[in-house]
């Protein structure tokens, strides 16, 4: 995933989203008939969207201190 600016963006756009008790709300739901929710509902914290968002971060930093280890041998 890269944005116009580069990879380093990734982070920024990710944490902009996070609400204050560190959780990713639901946003742009799905139109049309669901046959279950899955969370509360837009704009309401969503464990799915969190659980993306956490690991899309551990994967950044992970690469990212990867890419530090390679570059200091």
């Amino acid at each position: 995933m890269r944005t116009a600016d580069g990879p380093s963006r990734i982070p920024i756009l990710v944490e902009s989203k996070r609400d204050a008790d560190g959780r990713w709300p639901l946003e742009n739901p799905h139109p049309g008939q669901l046959h279950f929710a899955m969370d509360e509902g837009e704009g309401r914290p969503s464990r799915w969207n969190t659980l993306r968002a956490t690991r899309v971060l551990s994967w950044y930093h992970q690469a990212q201190r990867l890419a530090a280890s390679s570059r200091s041998r």
